[in-house]
């Protein structure tokens, strides 16, 4: 079976844990996600500005999170997995593939088929972890092997898929789209 998280947990789920094992199992989960660092400099910013605002701590994984949780409730809506292919495609085109310099040649699988948009030269990266919830990071694993048995051939994984939410939000916040996603309490 493929691997759609670089953490595995539908296969995990598959192998058959031990009630012992699974009581044990943290609900939390750490993801790794390259972004741009203009794109991690105005999210941070974001959320400190939403910590002032709110007066609580508000980080950056409490805003990927919002994110997740977002396409998770709509995946568990509508479980419209063309639908979904097809976002998550036009996405992926129109969003900086940040994971181009890391693809290995020999991985068919993850090398998207299609013109994408590619990173500049003088782009700066950045390696960051998230700490999101287990329960939707296993969600969107079942989405994308649910999307492989009608797109054998999609290259979609969880920090794909969180890398371009991300960087989506970003750049619709930065035009002046995205003004009443976040609303403090």
């Amino acid at each position: 079976m493929r691997a759609y998280s670089e953490r595995k947990l539908l296969q995990n789920e598959l192998q058959g844990r031990s009630p012992f094992i699974k009581l044990f199992t943290p609900s939390k989960v750490s993801l790794k996600l390259i972004m741009p660092h203009d794109v991690l400099f105005r999210a941070r910013n974001l959320c400190d500005d939403v910590t002032v605002t709110t007066g609580d701590r508000y980080k950056l994984d409490d805003l990927m999170q919002l994110l997740l949780d977002d396409i998770v409730d709509h995946v568990r809506r509508t479980q419209d997995v063309k639908g979904l292919n097809r976002l998550f495609m036009s996405k992926d085109k129109s969003t900086i593939n940040v994971r181009l310099r890391y693809y290995n040649n020999d991985d068919d699988e993850t090398v998207p088929l299609y013109p994408i948009k590619k990173p500049r030269k003088e782009d700066d990266f950045e390696i960051v972890f998230m700490r999101l919830d287990r329960d939707d990071i296993l969600r969107m694993e079942i989405l994308f092997s649910d999307m492989a048995k009608v797109f054998p051939d999609h290259h979609f994984t969880v920090e794909r898929i969180l890398e371009i939410l991300l960087i989506d939000f970003i750049e619709k916040y930065e035009r002046g789209e995205a003004k009443n996603i976040i609303i403090a309490p």
